[in-house]
C-alpha cells in the first residue's frame, strides 16, 4: 500500500511539505509514487533520504498525444532497455483500449505487467 500526490505540483515541489509526508509513510513501511506533475518535484530525492520506497513516472499517456501507439513503443523500448516503465493514463475509453491491446501484445513477446507495489524500490 502507498500513497500519491493527487493536483500536488506545488505540493510535491516543496520539501518541508513531502518530508512531513514522506516520515508517516516510512514508519507505516507504505511507499510513495510520484506521478512527476511538476519537473520541480523533490518526492523521489527526499524518499531517498528518508529510507522510503517510492517509485517514479516514467511515461504519460494522452488523448493529445498524436499517436499512441508511438507512445506504447516507447514503452515498451524503455521496458526492455531499463527492465521497466512506469505508465500514467487517465481513464479515457480510447486510451484504456488501446492499452488494453498494446498489453496483450506484452503477454505474446514475454514481457510481464507488475503492480507498482511490486516494483517500489
Amino acid at each position: 500500500v502507498g500513497a500519491a500526490p493527487g493536483g500536488g505540483e506545488r505540493f510535491t515541489a516543496s520539501r518541508p511539505h513531502m518530508t512531513a509526508v514522506l516520515e508517516v509513510l516510512g514508519e507505516d513501511a507504505r511507499f510513495f509514487f510520484d506521478g512527476v506533475a511538476s519537473p520541480a518535484s523533490v518526492a523521489a530525492p527526499a524518499a531517498r533520504t528518508l529510507g522510503v520506497r517510492t517509485a517514479v513516472r516514467t511515461h504519460h499517456l494522452d488523448l493529445g498525444d498524436e499517436d499512441v501507439g508511438a507512445r506504447l513503443r516507447a514503452v515498451e523500448v524503455a521496458l526492455v532497455l531499463d527492465g521497466q516503465a512506469v505508465v500514467v493514463t487517465p481513464p479515457q475509453p480510447e486510451l484504456l483500449l488501446a492499452l488494453a491491446e498494446w498489453m496483450r501484445g506484452l503477454r505474446a513477446r514475454r514481457i510481464h505487467v507488475l503492480r507498482l507495489s511490486e516494483i517500489v524500490l
